[in-house]
């Protein structure tokens, strides 16, 4: 059953699950992935493994690493795998068959990524962009002021629990996006873009003042539904700027179009 926490400030949504994570748990599909280097990008090179993965077998995967040396990526296959092995980058990726994920620290990190994985799957075939690791909202937003439109979507936060049990903090998020789009400011505060320029560089003093890392001012790109920062300005036109993105493992090439973002809690 849902508990719901309150107090002054906090208002959330819990659910504790019936089921407990305090035994292995079959029948998990291992890859095993070889020439992981330079260990200082394990995890990045491990989700480009992911990726592959994904796309090819078509359901979610989850980083494995039960030790210093070695390194997995597990899921949960229907049917036998469409490749035995893979080749990525200069890593080799090679299935070693249903195994069991034990309940110890590193299959319960794997476990959680699993959940949010499939989790953030489900949704994007349901309608939502991702818009952060914890955060999904739905393609349609809400006109809630000429100046603006809204975004409502689920923030959610899974636990494993000493005893096993799975905890599920769920709440709401809320996300602003300008409802004029940029070209149009462009088009009324210069095509030169020394404003856009003179503010990036404000907030890049910003940031470095109070010693945070400057990403860049972020847009909602319309076509891929996902916002992008913008770290600088190039001076061709926008219509002549062609940005490359990947629609279901094709690369493609579209105009660059988009709002600026703001976000609320």
């Amino acid at each position: 059953m849902p508990k719901r926490k309150e107090n002054a400030d906090l208002v959330c949504n819990i659910f504790l699950s019936n089921w407990l994570f305090n035994k292995p748990i079959t029948d998990v599909d291992f890859f095993r992935v070889i020439g992981v280097a330079p260990k200082t990008q394990r995890y990045s090179l491990l989700g480009k493994v992911i990726y592959v993965l994904e796309s090819s077998e078509n359901t979610s995967f989850a980083k494995y690493t039960p030790s210093e040396s070695e390194n997995f990526v597990i899921g949960f296959l229907e049917d036998e795998p469409k490749q035995t092995e893979y080749s990525v980058e200069t890593m080799k990726v090679v299935y070693e068959g249903k195994q069991d994920l034990p309940p110890n620290g590193a299959g319960k990190r794997a476990l959680l990524e699993l959940i949010y994985n499939t989790q953030q799957s489900y949704l994007k075939r349901s309608g939502y962009w991702k818009g952060g690791y914890h955060v999904m909202y739905p393609w349609k937003w809400e006109n809630v002021h000429k100046n603006f439109n809204m975004f409502r979507g689920p923030h959610f936060y899974y636990h494993i629990l000493s005893d096993g049990k799975i905890l599920l903090v769920l709440d709401t998020k809320t996300h602003y996006i300008h409802s004029e789009p940029f070209l149009n400011e462009v088009y009324r505060r210069g095509r030169d873009l020394k404003w856009f320029e003179e503010e990036i560089t404000e907030k890049k003093k910003y940031f470095e003042a109070q010693r945070r890392k400057f990403r860049g001012i972020y847009f909602h790109y319309i076509l891929e539904k996902e916002n992008r920062p913008i770290d600088g300005v190039d001076p061709r036109p926008i219509s002549d700027i062609m940005i490359e993105v990947d629609r279901g493992g094709k690369r493609c090439l579209a105009c660059g179009k988009g709002k600026r973002t703001g976000e609320f809690p």
